[in-house]
């Protein structure tokens, strides 16, 4: 069973004295205590939550200066989600976006937007967010924000202007997750008549809800990536 004075649960991780033992205390009931297939199961997946809360926490310090990512400044539906679903995040991407709704939530003092995106982003995959991540990077570098600002995803022997997690997924794949961001209003997928390819762009509540996740405004983390694409392209020519 997990004991809810705990803070470390596997080597190397530490969870917050704050939102760690919240998580803690909520896993560790009488399903956890009881044992057996389910206990065993509820305290492995348990672990794995706490482990995945201090990645939301490092990445939280890294980008706010704070050692400690603690439910101050939070509303009370916000503190849960991040310690529900925002443990539950599983891959660097997704904890990232996490740690900047956080740091968006702290710096503005607004809930509901705030979190109104929490929701959105606890339904994520850490591929489907990898994918909106790089989607809107690509869609501002390349074309600027936009409606015909479009990626194009071929199927078969056409030729493929691939995503870097496209390429390492294989279309297919791509665009099951591709789906999942259409459902939640983030993209809009046009399937072409007359060939097997979508054209794939990003709808407005996607640019805000990345830009939130950066812990700024939809309008900021555009400039931003402008920005950076024109310090990249300055330092890449002779």
């Amino acid at each position: 069973a997990i004991s809810v004075s705990s803070t470390e649960v596997a080597p190397g991780v530490k969870s917050s004295v704050d939102m760690g033992l919240v998580l803690a205390a909520s896993l560790a009931g009488p399903a956890v205590d009881a044992g057996g297939d389910l206990g065993a199961k509820l305290a492995s997946a348990g672990a794995r939550r706490l482990a995945n809360l201090a990645g939301v926490e490092t990445e939280y310090a890294r980008l706010s200066g704070d050692s400690k990512l603690t439910a101050e400044g939070l509303s009370d539906r916000l503190a849960h989600q991040v310690v529900q679903d925002g443990s539950l995040a599983d891959s660097p991407d997704l904890q990232k976006l996490w740690a900047g709704l956080m740091i968006a939530a702290k710096n503005s003092g607004e809930t509901h937007s705030i979190e109104e995106a929490a929701a959105v982003l606890g339904q994520l995959s850490g591929t489907a967010a990898s994918l909106l991540v790089e989607l809107v990077r690509h869609t501002v570098v390349q074309y600027g924000p936009g409606k015909n600002a479009v990626f194009r995803l071929y199927h078969g022997d056409f030729p493929a202007m691939r995503l870097h997690y496209v390429g390492e997924m294989g279309e297919e794949a791509a665009l099951r997750h591709f789906r999942s961001l259409e459902r939640l209003g983030l993209i809009e997928i046009a399937r072409w008549s007359d060939l097997d390819a979508f054209d794939i762009s990003v709808r407005p509540y996607g640019f805000e809800l990345i830009g939130l996740a950066h812990g700024r405004s939809a309008f900021e983390h555009i400039n931003e990536l402008k920005r950076e694409a024109m310090e990249t392209e300055g330092a890449e020519s002779p």
